[in-house]
Formats: C-alpha cells, structure tokens, sequence
C-alpha cells in the first residue's frame, strides 16, 4: 500500500508541467501567427507597485490588422484556471462590500484575500483608455486602495493592452497571464513556475537553412529554387535536423524600431542566450506555416507532428507536439546540442527565416 501510494504521489504533475499543459492548450485554441516576432516588457500596473507584462509585435508596421482586445472570457477563465493549478480556491465575480463600498473581482479567494481584477470589456476598435464595465464591477483607485488596507492582494491589468493582429489571440494572452504567474509566486507557497522563457527573457536565433538542405529526404523538394522558404512535400516524409548547441545559434532578433532606440546594443547583449536554459521552461519557435497542398485556403492543414530529441548523460529527454512552437519543461537545455524530428503529411511548408529560442533570465 505503501508503494502504491508513493506511486501515485510520483505520477501528479507538477505545477509547472500543469502551467505548460495550460499555455499549449490556448495556443491550441486561438491563433498565434505572430508570437515568434513578438518582444515581452514589464509596464507598470494600473495601481500598486507590480508590473504587468505587455507585448510588441515586432512585424506590426500600421494599425489595420488589429481587430481589437483579445478575448476577456477567455484570459479570466485561463486566471481562474492558472490560480487554481496555484492552490488557490477562488470565487468568479466575487462581490466585497462594506458599508458604502463595493467591488466585484474576477476572483477571490476568500480566505487569503488574494484576487485578480482584468479591468475592461472586449473592445473590437483602437481605443488608448479601457472600456470599462459599469458599477461596482469597474475597479478603481480608491477601491485598490481600501482592498490593500484590508491586507487584500490584488493582480490588476487592463483588458485594452492585450491586443490581438490577424486574429493572434495568444501572445497577448499569454503576456497577460505571465505577469499572473509572476504574481502568484510572489504571493502563494510551494512551487514557482518562471515564464520568462516564454516572454524570450534570454534568447538566441538558430539558422537552420543548412540543416534542412542536409536532411532532405525524397519527396521533400523547395517548391522555387530561387525563393528558397516554400518546401513541397509530396508525399508522407519523415526528416532529422541537429542542432549542435550554442556554438550554432545566433543572436537574439530585433526590429527596425528598436535597434534606434537609446541603449538598443547593451539590451541585446543582456538578453543575448549565453548559458543553459535549464531550470526553468523554454520555447523553441520553428517559424514555419502549413498549407494545402493544392494551394487552396479552406479546408484542414496538413498534418505534423515533431519530436525534439536531447541526450543528458544517460537521460534522453523527449518532447512532442503538433505545432511548430514547442514549449519546453525546466529538464530540457536548449544551449546544448538537440534533435528535431519532423514528421509531414503531403503539403507546402513556409520557412520564415531563422527559429527562435526562449530562455528565462538567470535566477
């Protein structure tokens, strides 16, 4: 029996296995085209002293693809969701009232008075302030203030700085929900889960072009010689691409904006990836896309699926997923040398530049 129970205290996943489960499903259901050209910043809250996270989409030249806040339901039922995974039992759209005053909070856990408030209503049009709910249910100032003096602990952040360009409702998500999980290690015991892989704290670029002209298989052909970004596979293929580690990878991307801002080079070299991303979760970005290969638009994409392969010692560590984003748990090393799988059902694959790695900062 008590084997058995040690087995199965072994077999729950742990926060952080918990966390990730949770970020790949939303990547699952919402689009993230623009995720692997995008770059995280802390911005400060709406009140208090914690900061929340934004994102910048690095390849966003004009404001006519952006089609408004990402989904509020969505990102407070992930808070929910994140906050449970935390140990915290938290009541929706809890009502606090004493005397004259009352506040409604997305969620409340009662008893360790911690909460989260994502201020706003989704908002389809460009609008700097946050259109914000009526009554009680709007949290200002004053109310942040009288929770605080109540030993309340409250997340804050504004739905209106969460966008979503061609219909990516992930990365802006996801920025939201890393600075939750930054806020609940702060605030809860046990585990914490760093997300700063994610949000490409440390990075580096890996340019795989040669790579792939080594491992092509049959079947597997550039569709234009002299535009070497469409691959045709023509029938089921199966291909290895290694990447050798550190010595092989590049340095972190950037844009046109920022390489003429102040302190541009010095913030590179400080986010440049130049030690292990063990110890906390990390992202490789494949930049490739999926499509018909009859060209046509509707219709489901081919299939893939991808297996990165490394090798510690005697550990071999595997992860698999169907998408070209993988993200990694705290065992895997992404600064030292890996395999990836790739596994194409017949279609036409859109290599966009270099792929990208994610790693939290040293902690």
């Amino acid at each position: 029996m008590l084997a058995l129970a040690l087995s199965l205290l072994q077999a729950q996943p742990t926060r952080e296995e918990r966390v990730l489960e949770l970020v790949r499903g939303l990547q699952h259901e919402s689009g993230s085209g623009h995720y692997s050209r995008s770059r995280f910043e802390r911005a400060p809250a709406p009140f208090g002293e914690r900061s929340v996270f934004v994102a910048h989409y690095l390849d966003e030249m004009c404001l006519n693809s952006d089609e408004g806040t990402v989904t509020g339901a969505r990102a407070r039922r992930a808070s929910l969701e994140l906050c449970s995974i935390f140990g915290l039992a938290l009541e929706p759209d809890r009502l606090v009232a004493e005397g004259e005053k009352s506040a409604v909070l997305d969620g409340l856990d009662p008893a360790r008075r911690i909460a989260f408030e994502l201020r706003g209503l989704d908002d389809m049009d460009w609008n700097p302030e946050p259109l914000l709910e009526v009554g009680s249910a709007a949290l200002d100032a004053s109310e942040y203030a009288w929770f605080a003096a109540q030993g309340y602990r409250v997340f804050v952040a504004d739905l209106v700085r969460y966008r979503k360009l061609d219909g990516d409702e992930f990365t802006h998500t996801l920025a939201y929900l890393a600075g939750l999980v930054a806020f609940l290690d702060d605030v809860t015991d046990g585990e914490d889960v760093a997300l700063g892989g994610l949000t490409f704290e440390r990075e580096a670029t890996w340019d795989w072009k040669k790579p792939i002209e080594r491992a092509l298989p049959g079947g597997l052909h550039w569709g234009d010689p002299e535009n070497a970004h469409e691959l045709v596979a023509d029938r089921a293929t199966r291909f290895t691409l290694h990447c050798g580690g550190r010595s092989e990878l590049g340095p972190p991307i950037s844009d046109i904006w920022e390489l003429h801002e102040d302190g541009a080079e010095e913030r590179m070299r400080s986010r440049s990836l130049g030690s292990s991303t063990r110890g906390a979760p990390s992202v490789l970005v494949l930049g490739w896309h999926a499509a018909r290969i009859d060209g046509q638009r509707s219709g489901d994409p081919p299939t893939v699926h991808i297996r990165v392969r490394q090798r510690q010692g005697e550990t071999e560590f595997v992860h698999e997923t169907d998408r070209f984003t993988a993200f990694f748990p705290s065992t895997f090393d992404l600064a030292q040398p890996f395999d990836v799988d790739f596994e194409l059902a017949p279609g036409r694959y859109y290599v966009y530049g270099e792929a990208r790695i994610g790693a939290a900062a040293p902690r």
